[in-house]
């Protein structure tokens, strides 16, 4: 377990990079567990203290969960984006997969 914030951001950072990768390859799945691998090890107040980590991670795994039809896993990430984000900008990548999604 990591418990120490440089080290698991640096664990949801790479999964970042791998996911983008995956991403780029077309292989949403891998992708979407890659996303969400990497927002399990941020830190209890990641909004606060990984703000621009936090938005990425979670508007990667929302346009994931839309490309593979996770309609739950979309909604829960638009919902806390929407809840945390802290300028209308930042909300508009989820705004737009969720209303696609409908």
């Amino acid at each position: 377990v990591i418990l120490d914030h440089e080290h698991s951001s640096l664990v949801a950072r790479l999964n970042l990079q791998a996911g983008k990768k995956a991403m780029g390859m077309s292989d949403y799945v891998s992708a979407l567990s890659l996303f969400e691998h990497g927002i399990s090890f941020l830190q209890e107040c990641h909004w606060q203290q990984n703000y621009d980590l936090s938005l990425e991670l979670f508007n990667c795994s929302t346009k994931c969960a839309y490309a593979v039809g996770d309609h739950e896993k979309l909604k829960c990430r638009t919902d806390e984006v929407l809840s945390f984000g802290r300028v209308f900008e930042d909300k508009l990548i989820v705004l737009y997969y969720f209303v696609s999604a409908l």
